[in-house]
């Protein structure tokens, strides 16, 4: 719940203080949220392909993570 309030999905960014729009570009969430308001717009802008690499990065280092720590617990 505390993300979704700062990312930007129900109360605009720029509508924020400095140090909360700067936490918020961090959260994948407000990526996702940029993303799905511009398929839906349909408006395609540079900024989107910004949110995808970011959202992109984001997964493939999740997805490491995950499986460095799975793969203590196998059994080889």
């Amino acid at each position: 719940m505390p993300m979704s309030l700062i990312a930007g999905t129900y109360f605009p960014l720029q509508h924020m203080p400095p140090v909360l729009q700067g936490v918020a570009y961090l959260l994948p969430l407000t990526h996702g949220v940029s993303l799905v308001r511009g398929i839906l717009r349909g408006s395609w802008e540079w900024i989107h392909y910004v949110n995808l690499a970011y959202l992109l990065m984001a997964a493939w280092i999740a997805m490491n993570v995950a499986t460095h720590r799975i793969r203590k617990k196998l059994i080889y």
